[in-house]
């Protein structure tokens, strides 16, 4: 569905009583609100908007009817150039509430939903349900009481919101300047009694991501004598840069309080703040409190990013922050060109600030690792060897004479080794088992000392000595090539071979 060019689906009670009639819009691909356009025969522009609206009268503006609610179920709703979603009363009548439910929301170059009242009545509520939601150039998703009504309250269920180019999400109540009130037809004594006592709604976001970027607002205000609404996030991470804010605000009456439940990460950068100020024309309202709990508050401690719960002449307020680690922003008596966080009064009491950090020994994580140096003979593994049985198997540290050859490997260097150290003997005192008793290779004890154990060198050569006999030897005057390729000992043949003669 498409409204183009100053399109519009209205639903408009203009009698004294009476209920407003309600719009419920279910739209399976997407609903599109675009542009302004000429109202015919007039020289002025409408936007493009869908509207319950009540309090219309012939003459003034205290009509007594309700607004009418308004529905919207889609996969994509898109507001822009100056589009409008809303729910409004004129009147004494509440406005009505707003409810949209879509995969995404897409608000740009001024487009609006909102909940609102311009009369005595309250505003609506209005709620979102949505994956993302993204607000782009000066776009506005709002509740707002202008005149002596409630302000409603603002609810999103998203899985991540961006705001930026001085896009806002608000809930505040503005006090009507009385000669407008007067020309719009409201009577004085009601304006003398109630006008500007309002208090601003609260609004509440639960999310995975928030970002808030350019100049781009969260925030609750009072610009009466009225208190300003809380804000409550919960959320994964709240990205705020660019001089952006989190507010909660009034002119007179007591600020609004915040509270931020962040999983991991809460990051203000480039003169971005969070604030609660009551007292912004000189008012005596207290300041609100600011609680936050989060994994991480990282900031650059040069770049003038606060968080601050300030009033003029109340009490400021309270700041609580519970966290695993503060970067870059300190705790100041007043605000510096730094990054701040201050609990201030100009003429009243200071608040307080508590940064909790939990109690976190770094050495409980840490696991002791042995001093002790490890013997390599006691983590070998025994192997057999020829003329022992396999269980008999040991390992021996011979010096820097390398290791022996595994029996089960050929012989692949023809140069004999010539050996440099001599093995411990209390090693090698050892006790034959049956088994090498019963070896036609046993000889009684095999404990022998390193003088009784002649050094085995490989053959190289034969000569011929005096007796005409032929004497293979490892000094050969020359050297015979022998292929080095052996096949592999077989440890159970060799323990129970027979020698030769």
């Amino acid at each position: 569905m498409i409204l183009q060019d100053g399109g519009q689906i209205l639903a408009v009670t203009a009698v004294d009583t009476g209920k407003g009639g309600t719009i419920t819009i279910n739209a399976f691909e997407s609903i599109q609100v675009i542009g302004s356009g000429f109202v015919p025969n007039q020289a002025v522009t409408a936007p493009s908007r869908i509207s319950t609206e009540s309090g219309f009268t012939d003459l003034n503006l205290q009509g007594f009817s309700p607004g009418g609610n308004l529905t919207i179920n889609t996969n994509q709703l898109i507001v822009t150039d100056d589009g409008i979603i809303s729910a409004g009363s004129l009147g004494q009548g509440d406005a009505g509430n707003v409810d949209i439910t879509a995969n995404y929301i897409f608000l740009d170059n001024q487009g609006v939903i909102t909940a609102s009242s311009e009369g005595t009545g309250n505003a609506g509520n209005l709620t979102i349900h949505t994956d993302r939601l993204t607000l782009n150039d000066r776009s506005e998703v709002a509740v707002r009481s202008i005149g002596t009504g409630q302000g409603g309250n603002l609810t999103l269920n998203a899985g991540a919101i961006l705001l930026d180019g001085k896009s806002q999400l608000t809930a505040t109540s503005e006090a009507l300047d009385p000669e407008t009130a007067l020309e719009l037809g409201f009577e004085p004594e009601v304006l003398e009694s109630n006008n500007a006592l309002a208090n601003a709604g609260s609004l509440t976001i639960t999310t995975d991501n928030l970002t808030v970027n350019n100049d781009s607002e969260v925030t609750v205000s009072s610009f009466g004598l009225g208190n300003a609404g809380d804000i409550n996030i919960q959320a994964r991470d709240i990205f705020l840069d660019h001089g952006s804010r989190l507010s909660a605000e009034t002119a007179s009456g007591e600020g609004g309080n915040i509270s931020l439940d962040v999983e991991q990460f809460l990051s203000l950068r480039r003169a971005s703040s969070i604030s609660t100020t009551a007292g912004t024309t000189g008012g005596s309202g207290n300041g609100g409190n600011i609680d936050i709990n989060a994994l991480f508050i990282l900031t650059v401690p040069t770049e003038n990013s606060d968080i601050i719960a300030n009033a003029f002449l109340g009490q400021g307020g309270n700041i609580s922050i519970d966290t695993a680690g503060v970067f870059g922003i300190e705790e100041r008596e007043k605000l510096t060109p730094l990054s701040d966080i201050t609990a201030s009064s100009q003429f009243g009491q200071v608040g307080n600030i508590g940064i909790n950090r939990p109690d976190v020994d770094p050495q409980r994580s840490l696991v002791k690792l042995p001093d002790e140096v490890v013997d390599a003979s006691n983590v070998i593994v025994d192997a057999c060897r020829p003329g022992e049985a396999l269980s008999r198997g040991e390992f021996t540290i011979r010096g820097r004479g390398g290791l022996p050859s595994n029996p089960n490997e050929g012989v692949d260097n023809p140069t004999g080794l010539t050996e440099l150290g001599y093995p411990n003997t209390d090693s090698l005192n050892t006790q034959p088992s049956d088994r090498d008793r019963s070896s036609p290779n046993f000889e009684g004890n095999c404990n022998q000392s390193e003088t009784d154990t002649p050094t085995i060198v490989e053959a190289q050569g034969w000569i011929i000595n005096a007796d005409g006999n032929v004497v293979l030897t490892a000094k050969a005057p020359t050297v015979t090539p022998h292929s080095p390729g052996l096949s592999p000992a077989n440890c159970y043949d060799l323990s129970n071979r027979n020698s030769s003669p």
